[in-house]
């Protein structure tokens, strides 16, 4: 196996919202499709192994309760991080784990680490 993860959904209420909200968190783009009843925003990432998108539609309910994501926020966090404003904790770092890790937790309920 090369990837354990190849795909992540992110359930949202306001697409709108929530494309600038990631757009603005990642500096990345995304493009627009609807299937069926769905609406997505799929990230345009270079690898196409390791990427996702944002969802509305039926089913798919934003929750704060459920699977952790943790995107790639880049070497500093305090990048990403300074784009936001009152949504973020204090980024935190793990002893032995060279890593930072902030947890966000937005309006439109989702949660994401970066």
């Amino acid at each position: 196996m090369d990837h354990l993860l190849n795909w992540v959904e992110i359930p949202v209420r306001d697409m709108k919202r929530a494309i600038s909200f990631y757009r603005e968190l990642l500096r990345v783009d995304v493009q627009e499709m609807k299937i069926g009843d769905n609406d997505y925003a799929l990230f345009a990432i270079k690898n196409n192994f390791n990427t996702g998108c944002l969802v509305k539609g039926p089913g798919y309910v934003p929750r704060t309760d459920g699977v952790v994501v943790y995107l790639n926020g880049g070497d500093d966090l305090s990048t990403p991080l300074s784009r936001v404003e009152n949504c973020c904790l204090d980024p935190w770092e793990t002893p032995g784990v060279r890593m930072a890790f902030a947890s966000l937790k937005w309006t439109a309920r989702s949660k994401s680490i970066y």
